[in-house]
């Protein structure tokens, strides 16, 4: 780690091993050869590397070791200096969250949004998250404030806590960490929900499915050209899917039928999904 730090040259380096979830600190003072300071500027930049200065994970440059640096530099040497408690503490929750994470700090979780009280929506459904603004507001807040709480995973929970109350910090260390929430709704329809420390959830695209498992269109775009089937006990999965066509501004010719093979094809004469019932 030392070594890590000699070379990025001359200044005051974290040095993160996140494998094992060490974190020193170092100041690094370089000679002068034939009249200039090799000091200057760092030889081996370390990814995730930052410019910085003094006490605190913000401020203090932070180069990552992953046991490759081996050759000294020439004519610097480096002190090993106290780590803040702040920056240990952010340390060691990163590491957990690896250990927990197979070294990805990427979480996966299932919530079951029925289990909360919307009182605009009592008995929502992935098509109400798309449709339904105000409702996707509020179920949006609630995976903020208690996405990980409600996935019965009070670790991670209390990791994201903690990462999230120090997310300048956490961030100058990794921007990779986040969980992705698999939102189930009591009709068996579900989506995808992204939480990442400092962003508001992010609804991840192409992820929702109805109940019968078929994909929710997103928008009215050539790339949601298809086929569904809905037999006649899905009456309402057909509904709901003309509904939400209808409001992407797709053309949807209904007849007589309601059920059986919903084909849509790509206008590209209006720039519309036009859709119609068949049955093949």
């Amino acid at each position: 780690m030392l070594q890590t730090a000699i070379n990025m040259k001359q200044g005051t380096w974290l040095v993160w091993n996140p494998t094992i979830g060490s974190i020193r600190k170092y100041q690094v003072t370089c000679g002068i050869v034939n009249g200039t300071d090799p000091g200057t500027e760092s030889s081996a930049p370390a990814t995730d590397g930052v410019v910085a200065t003094d006490d605190d994970i913000t401020t203090d440059g932070l180069a990552v070791d992953d046991g490759s640096n081996t050759t000294a530099a020439t004519n610097c040497t480096g002190i090993e200096l106290s780590v803040p408690q702040g920056v240990l503490d952010v340390a060691a929750k990163l590491y957990q969250l690896s250990q927990l994470t197979n070294g990805t700090y990427k979480a996966a979780v299932e919530v079951y949004a029925n289990n909360w009280n919307i009182p605009t929506v009592p008995n929502p459904s992935a098509h109400d998250y798309l449709m339904d603004g105000n409702y996707r507001a509020q179920l949006n807040d609630r995976l903020q404030d208690h996405g990980l709480e409600y996935a019965n995973n009070g670790i991670l929970d209390g990791l994201f806590e903690f990462l999230r109350a120090h997310a300048d910090a956490a961030l100058q260390f990794t921007s990779g960490v986040n969980a992705t929430i698999t939102v189930i709704f009591n009709d068996g329809s579900k989506l995808k929900v992204k939480l990442t420390l400092d962003k508001p959830p992010a609804y991840e695209k192409g992820s929702a499915r109805d109940s019968t498992g078929q994909l929710l269109p997103d928008d009215n775009v050539p790339e949601y050209a298809g086929r569904w089937f809905y037999g006649a006990t899905e009456q309402r999965n057909a509904d709901r899917i003309v509904q939400l066509l209808n409001a992407r501004g797709a053309e949807v010719i209904i007849g007589t039928r309601r059920n059986g093979f919903l084909n849509c094809t790509w206008n590209s004469v209006n720039n519309r999904l036009s859709c119609h019932w068949s049955s093949y």
